[in-house]
């Protein structure tokens, strides 16, 4: 909620010397999606310039899948940095940013009891299935999973149609590269130090299909 009144801040402020004000909303299709990433829903807002330069601030809450079960809670996605837009034909323009992907929120991290806690047990699969030889088990009673931020890129096109003189929507596709370090952790007690950790770079990029009102001042 900060950032969102830092940059609705900025929109206002930068108002007056050619600026526009943009509001996005997309649904992701995860590269990943038939094994853990499912598709979320996302906001991103952004205070572009007439040279069609832009920072942006979004949103997103995505839901991973362990073993076919979802974890627990979705994995909040913060991303902000800075993007340029260009016009190739009449209402059509292409677009790339890049910015600082920063995973949030309660569940990044949680510790989960198995099998109380839901989620716990989808984590018990994948860690016995990486890391125990075949034909043994390993029944930790505490999980976690945790991923770091990372910078990723977005490359798209939008097609405007004018409402008015100040006001337009865009109907915009485009493709996010985004990798993520996933920690998944199981462990005997909280106080116990020994625990079994795997690491890997999970995939979070994909499509993102939405649409965009734009306020020119």
């Amino acid at each position: 909620m900060k950032q969102l009144i830092i940059l609705f801040s900025v929109l206002f402020l930068t108002s007056c010397a050619g600026w526009s004000g943009q509001a996005k909303i997309y649904k992701t299709i995860p590269s990943d999606s038939e094994r853990i990433i499912q598709s979320s829903a996302g906001a991103q807002i952004s205070a572009k310039h007439t040279t069609g330069i832009y920072p942006f601030l979004s949103y997103e809450a995505t839901r991973t899948r362990f073993g076919g079960q979802s974890s627990a809670g979705d994995i909040d996605l913060w991303g902000f940095g800075f993007g340029i837009e260009r016009p190739i034909h009449k209402n059509v323009s292409l677009f790339c940013q890049v910015g600082w992907y920063q995973p949030a929120g309660d569940s990044n991290g949680k510790v989960l009891k198995f099998p109380a806690d839901p989620g716990a047990e989808g984590l018990w699969i994948y860690l016995n299935q990486n890391l125990v030889p075949p034909f043994n088990r390993i029944d930790f009673p505490l999980y976690s999973l945790e991923y770091s931020g990372n910078i990723g890129g977005v490359i798209g096109a939008n097609f405007e149609m004018p409402i008015s003189n100040n006001i337009s929507f865009s109907l915009s596709t485009a493709y996010r590269y985004l990798q993520l370090r996933e920690k998944i952790r199981g462990m005997f007690s909280l106080e116990n130090p020994d625990s079994w950790c795997f690491y890997s770079d999970r995939d979070f990029g994909g499509w993102l299909i939405g649409g965009i009102i734009e306020l020119r001042f």
